[in-house]
C-alpha cells in the first residue's frame, strides 16, 4: 500500500464520540488505592513515574488521580490480578522519549487478569526530543492472558495505540477512540480469542503501516485463532482502516499446519487510503496456514479506494459479503 499526501481531518463529534461510553469505577471487595493519595495536584508537572510503580506493584485495585499525571521513558508495568481505573479527567502524558524496543506505556508483559477502563494516554510524537523505531504504544499487550480494555482514549503515540502480540489470549478491547498514532491504531501480531469491538480510529501516519487496525504476524509459529473485530470506524487512516497480512505466516521451508480464524464485521470507512486490505501470499511460498477470514458489512463513503488486495495461492479463504464502496457499488472479492 501507498499513502498519497496525507494531513489531519478534525474527526466529527458524531464519529469521535460514537463508542466513548465513560464506565463508573466498578464495585470491588478488594482494597482501593487512590493514586492522589501520593500525586498531589498541584505538582501534576513533576514525574511520578518511580512512585506510581511501586503503587501498581503492591496494590490489585488502583484509581488514577483525576488530573494529568507525567510519565518517563520507563512507562508503567501492569503485572498480573489488577485493576486500573481513570476517572472523568484522568490522563497519562508520556514524556519519552520513544528509544527501545519496551518504550511502551502501560505495559501488560506476561501478565493475566488485568482490567483497565476508561485509559487516557497521551504519547509522545509531537515531542521534540530525539527519537527512532516504531516502538511506544499507549497499551502493550504481549504474552498476556484475560486482559479486558474498555472505553480507550489513547493519541499521538509514537508507535501503536494499542498492540497485541506474543500469543496473547482472552483479550476484550472494548469501545473508546485511538487518534493520531504514528504507526498504527492497534497491531495485532498474534492472539487467541481476541474481540476488539465499537471502537473509532483516525489520522494514522507518520510509519508504515499507517493502519486503523493492522493483523500481521511476525513468524510462521504465531496464532491467529478467533479474532473478531466489529464495530469499528475508520476515518483518514495513512493506509487502509482494517489490513490482514497473513504473509509472515507463510514458509517455504516447513509446513507449521497453523489455522487462521478472523472475523470482520460493520466496519466502516471516511477519507482513509483503503478500506480494507489483504496480503494472503505475494511471495508465492510453498506452505501457507489454512483457515477463514470473514468479512461482512463494509462500508466507504468517502475512501480513495476501497481495497488493497496482493493475492497468491494460499490456503486461506476470504469470504466476505456485504462490500459496499463510496458509491453504493458492491465490490466482488476475486
Amino acid at each position: 500500500m501507498s499513502q498519497s499526501k496525507y494531513s489531519v481531518m478534525k474527526v466529527p463529534i458524531s464519529i469521535s464520540e460514537k463508542y466513548r461510553d465513560f464506565y463508573p469505577q466498578p464495585k470491588s471487595n478488594k482494597k482501593i488505592f487512590y493514586l492522589d493519595t501520593v500525586v498531589p495536584k498541584e505538582n501534576k508537572n513533576k514525574d511520578y513515574t518511580e512512585i506510581i510503580q511501586k503503587v501498581i506493584d503492591v496494590n490489585s485495585y488502583i484509581v488514577m488521580p483525576n488530573y494529568p499525571v507525567y510519565i518517563n521513558k520507563n512507562g508503567l508495568k501492569i503485572s498480573s490480578d489488577k485493576t486500573i481505573y481513570f476517572q472523568k479527567i484522568s490522563q497519562i502524558i508520556f514524556k519519552g522519549p520513544a528509544d527501545s524496543r519496551e518504550s511502551d506505556i502501560l505495559k501488560v508483559y506476561k501478565a493475566k487478569n488485568v482490567k483497565i477502563y476508561n485509559p487516557n494516554i497521551v504519547g509522545s510524537k509531537f515531542q521534540n526530543e530525539k527519537q527512532w523505531g516504531e516502538w511506544s504504544a499507549g497499551i502493550a499487550i504481549l504474552g498476556s492472558d484475560n486482559v479486558e480494555i474498555y472505553n480507550a482514549y489513547i493519541s499521538e503515540t509514537y508507535g501503536d495505540g494499542i498492540i497485541l502480540a506474543d500469543q496473547s489470549r482472552n483479550i476484550i478491547i472494548y469501545g473508546g477512540w485511538i487518534d493520531q498514532a504514528r504507526r498504527d491504531g492497534i497491531s495485532i501480531t498474534s492472539g487467541i480469542n481476541v474481540s476488539i469491538s465499537n471502537l473509532t480510529i483516525s489520522n494514522t501516519t507518520g510509519t508504515l503501516p499507517m493502519c486503523g487496525i493492522q493483523i500481521e504476524p511476525d513468524w510462521p509459529t504465531d496464532n491467529l485463532e478467533n479474532i473478531v473485530i466489529r464495530n469499528v470506524i475508520g476515518f483518514n487512516n495513512g493506509n487502509a482502516t482494517i489490513n490482514t497480512n497473513v504473509g509472515p505466516m507463510n514458509s517455504n521451508e516447513k509446513e507449521y499446519g497453523k489455522r487462521i480464524s478472523i472475523t470482520q464485521e460493520n466496519i466502516t470507512d471516511y477519507y482513509s487510503t483503503f478500506a480494507i486490505g489483504f496480503v494472503m501470499n505475494a511471495d508465492n511460498s510453498k506452505y501457507t496456514p489454512a483457515g477463514i477470514i470473514r468479512v461482512k458489512n463494509i462500508k466507504s463513503f468517502s475512501s480513495k479506494n476501497f481495497m488493497w488486495k496482493d493475492g497468491g495461492k494460499s490456503n486461506v479463504i476470504i469470504k466476505a459479503t456485504s462490500l459496499t464502496d463510496k458509491n453504493g457499488k458492491t465490490i466482488l472479492l476475486d
